[in-house]
């Protein structure tokens, strides 16, 4: 992350995915590098044979028409479906393993482990295995208790991101240990006057190296973690409304479902 301290980067929801490439997998992650992404956030489930996949869903039914829960199957019998596509079609693809997309993605952009706090061990063993603690960010929500004892067990080695869900907070946040190594904070926002976007809080990040993280994901009605400076208004309307109005406040990381959109407005305002 070092090389990119100066400007802001993207995070791709779950890869880049549409048509007939489906997320969280090896093609949307690829895509996603294609299209300009410097981060790539994936979620994580255990098979009934304990396999790390790439999953986010905790049933199977959306992606691939099989009832009841992913952990009911193991990795063959996710493996014999191939995955639908936005229409709902079978896809050309079929679901990756954590190891595979570690294998695929080292050396080349920052990984978002999400999803895996009930095995995060297991996740972060072979993370390890492969080298790539540098490249992995794991995020916590507060209380953070849980984050900082297993930050704690693996001698604080770990990338953290700590999300803050509100003003209320940031006391929380302030009060974790220092010997955390936290790159990035998440925040989640309700309106333009929050504490989280305020010149106070985004100064006292940069002061200590932290860098702004904002999600801009348009999830659904009623699901607003941007004060509506989002992915819908900034691809629909004018990006000024959605993304630059969240660069001009200060967040550096805006995970987003359009990369390659979002990496062509920072390339025409230079950020």
């Amino acid at each position: 992350m070092a090389e990119n301290q100066q400007r802001v980067l993207i995070a791709s929801h779950r890869g880049r995915f549409s048509g007939n490439i489906v997320e969280n997998t090896l093609p949307a992650f690829e895509t996603a590098i294609r299209s300009g992404a410097d981060i790539v956030e994936t979620d994580i489930h255990l098979t009934r044979d304990n396999v790390m996949i790439l999953f986010h869903d905790p049933t199977p039914l959306r992606l691939l028409g099989l009832p009841g829960k992913v952990s009911d199957y193991t990795l063959e019998e996710l493996r014999a479906c191939r995955l639908k596509n936005v229409i709902g079609e079978p896809s050309d693809w079929h679901i990756n393993t954590l190891e595979e997309f570690l294998r695929a993605m080292k050396g080349r952009v920052m990984i978002n482990l999400d999803q895996c706090w009930g095995f995060m061990d297991q996740v972060y063993d072979l993370v390890e295995k492969m080298g790539m603690e540098d490249q992995a960010l794991i995020k916590g929500r507060a209380p953070y208790d849980e984050a900082v004892t297993w930050a704690k067990n693996r001698h604080w080695k770990p990338k953290f991101i700590p999300i803050i869900a509100g003003d209320k907070e940031i006391p929380l946040f302030e009060a974790l240990p220092k010997e955390m190594d936290i790159p990035i904070v998440e925040v989640f926002l309700t309106g333009d006057e929050d504490k989280l976007i305020s010149p106070d809080f985004v100064a006292g990040l940069k002061h200590r190296g932290i860098k702004l993280w904002v999600n801009s994901l348009s999830l659904g009605s009623g699901i607003d973690l941007s004060a509506h400076h989002d992915d819908d208004v900034s691809v629909t309307d004018a990006p000024e409304k959605g993304w630059g109005w969240l660069i001009d406040h200060g967040v550096e990381v805006i995970q987003t479902d359009w990369p390659s959109e979002l990496r062509r407005y920072l390339d025409r305002i230079g950020k």
